[in-house]
């Protein structure tokens, strides 16, 4: 019964971490945007659309991190979390971020499909956070900040 709901669970938190329900896909988002655009600034905004997707990139790639290496080295919040140049970022450069951001869920969701029996064992050592607690967190940051990204996207009226 235990590895039933289990698998079921991880089933219903990957359809999530892959989006489309809720909200839009991050893949359409992307492919929607054109490139010449990713950095412009809008008022009164600390981002641009690349910042908020890096920022995606970033954090996803630390609880993958988190989750899979017994070599995890903590991030400094914010600092490590955001790009940290302002210079422009070539169009080849841009896509090997999306590829990686891509390549770094698949990955995540392949370790939670086989680690589906310990959804609820502590992550490094920490009893309050589990393989479920990291899969909801990348669930309601990856949908918040694409959401974020359609917002900026309807502000730049593309």
């Amino acid at each position: 019964m235990e590895n039933s709901f289990n698998y079921r669970t991880v089933a219903q938190l990957i359809t999530h971490i892959l989006g489309g329900h809720a909200y839009i896909k991050l893949e359409e988002v992307l492919n929607d945007f054109p490139y010449d655009h990713i950095q412009k600034k809008v008022d009164k905004l600390p981002y641009t659309f690349y910042d908020l997707f890096e920022h995606m990139r970033l954090a996803q790639k630390d609880i993958l991190d988190y989750c899979c290496s017994e070599n995890y080295k903590e991030l400094s919040w914010p600092e490590d979390y955001w790009p940290k140049e302002n210079g422009i970022i070539s169009k080849k450069d841009y896509a090997a971020k999306i590829d990686q951001f891509f390549e770094d869920r698949s990955r995540f969701n392949k370790w939670l499909s086989h680690n589906s029996n310990k959804l609820f064992s502590p992550i490094q050592g920490n009893q309050n956070h589990n393989l479920l607690r990291e899969a909801l967190l990348l669930i309601e940051h990856n949908s918040y900040h694409t959401g974020q990204l359609v917002i900026l996207s309807r502000i730049l009226k593309i």
